[in-house]
């Protein structure tokens, strides 16, 4: 039987098709108006899904899942059904007495893939909902359980030129630290507070923050490692910025 590419414009929005599939639909779809215009509707259609699930991982989340991986355990694998029995399928007679047309059969090509995206976006609702409701919940942080419980727990001064009041405790062990900061001014118009660890003079960022009414900014436990000399809070423009662009207000050494 041959094969038709016109089947195939939903699997390539999804990039499901190997590159000598990908060559023969394109192919096809040059002289194929219809399919062609299938074809951008599918991709932009994938583009706008996930670009309206798409969101901002938590600057600390890399770290924290690389500190818990290797406690981990690996599930055991799914244990086979005993018995299987085959389903029952008609005869080769009975199907090849059975018409098949090509539109009906593009049509229900087309219904599955329908579903199948369906599916996908199904899914990936779900999966952001669950981002989203953990983050509002404040789910268990493992770096934060960790600093509970740690028995080598320190508390670092910030620099006598920091502003507000900071606590900072730190954890050799958790290779973690726990900011807390508060009595600080609202940043000017356009801008917002940002959370860096120095380490000698390079800079990683782990989050933005704004004060609220009171002056005080949210908790933020970050990761820290041996060779981190500080954490520093400087003042960016309205959604951070990839390096520090102003002198710090806040410094909290670690050494």
């Amino acid at each position: 039987m041959a094969h038709d590419p016109s089947l195939s414009t939903a699997a390539a929005a999804l990039h499901a098709l190997d590159e000598s599939e990908l060559r023969e639909l394109e192919e096809h779809a040059a002289d194929c108006a219809e399919c062609s215009t299938e074809l951008v509707e599918f991709r932009e259609t994938a583009a706008r899904l996930g670009a309206a699930l798409s969101v901002e991982p938590p600057a600390g989340m890399r770290d924290a899942v690389l500190a818990t991986i290797g406690s981990v355990r690996q599930l055991p694998p799914e244990p086979l059904p005993q018995e299987t029995t085959a389903p029952e399928l008609p005869a080769v007679q009975e199907l090849a007495a059975q018409p098949i047309s090509l539109d009906s059969r593009r049509r229900t090509t087309r219904r599955n893939w329908t579903l199948a995206v369906a599916a996908v976006v199904a899914l990936l609702t779900v999966v952001g909902a669950m981002f989203f409701i953990g983050r509002s919940t404040e789910q268990a942080d493992p770096l934060r359980d960790c600093l509970a419980t740690a028995s080598d727990e320190r508390t670092m001064p910030a620099s006598p030129s920091s502003v507000g009041t900071v606590t900072t405790t730190d954890s050799a062990s958790c290779g973690a630290a726990l900011v807390q900061i508060s009595g600080v001014p609202a940043a000017p118009a356009d801008h917002t507070y940002q959370m860096w660890v120095i380490t000698g003079d390079q800079t990683r960022s782990v989050a933005t923050m704004d004060p609220d009414d009171t002056g005080t900014m949210p908790d933020v436990v970050t990761a820290v490692h041996v060779g981190d000399t500080a954490v520093g809070v400087t003042v960016e423009p309205a959604g951070g910025s990839p390096v520090p662009t102003s002198e710090p207000v806040i410094v909290v050494p670690l050494v």
